[in-house]
C-alpha cells in the first residue's frame, strides 16, 4: 500500500480487531471519554492477548495530549526496548 501513497489507516473498530491491529501500528490516536461505567461487562477497546503478568503487557511511550471537549485525544508509539 505504501507505493500507492497509503501512509495512514484509520481503524475504529472493536476490541479484537484493534487488538490485533497493534502489531501494525506505529502510532496511535486513542481517544478517551471521562466517563466510568463501573461495569464488569463492559468491553475493552484493546483485545485479543492474555497476560499472566503486569510486565507482559504493550507498552506505548505518550507523545502528546489533546483537549477535545469534552473528551482527551491521546497520542502514543510502541515502545521499544
Amino acid at each position: 500500500a505504501y507505493e500507492f501513497g497509503i501512509r495512514s489507516i484509520l481503524i475504529e473498530a472493536g476490541g479484537r480487531l484493534n487488538g490485533n491491529a497493534l502489531k501494525y501500528a506505529d502510532k496511535i490516536y486513542h481517544f478517551t471519554a471521562p466517563k466510568i461505567t463501573c461495569d464488569n461487562s463492559a468491553l475493552s477497546c484493546f483485545d485479543g492477548f492474555k497476560i499472566n503478568d503486569i510486565s507482559e503487557c504493550k507498552q506505548f511511550e505518550i507523545t502528546d495530549i489533546h483537549k477535545c471537549k469534552p473528551d482527551i485525544l491521546i497520542e502514543y508509539r510502541p515502545k521499544f526496548c
